[in-house]
């Protein structure tokens, strides 16, 4: 499931992925965001693991930039799904930077 964080600035739009999410779901919650949204996820430690649809349909996405945000020890299976020019994935350890890098 992907929730919205209430209290966020407009400009960057911030998702909790919880429990089980598939790239259908991010395709679903996409349509309810403005397009080429500024975009954080970050992943709830009741995320259930499935980092290949999650990152998949992230990277399909129409964002201007989308940072997924992992738990550190997630970071390397995150990353076996490439990095594009407007996607990337951010180890939590560096929410700072990963947000900077969705805000520009």
């Amino acid at each position: 499931m992907l929730t919205r964080l209430e209290g966020q600035p407009e400009e960057l739009i911030r998702l909790r992925a919880s429990g089980t999410v598939l790239a259908t779901d991010v395709s679903l919650a996409m349509r309810d965001l403005p397009a080429r949204a500024h975009l954080i996820v970050v992943l709830d430690p009741d995320f259930d693991g499935y980092l290949a649809e999650i990152s998949r349909g992230l990277a399909a996405a129409d964002c201007a930039r989308c940072a997924l945000i992992v738990p550190d020890d997630m970071l390397v299976e995150a990353r076996i799904h490439a990095d594009t020019e407007t996607f990337r994935t951010f180890p939590a350890s560096e929410r700072g930077k990963a947000t900077m890098w969705a805000a520009a």
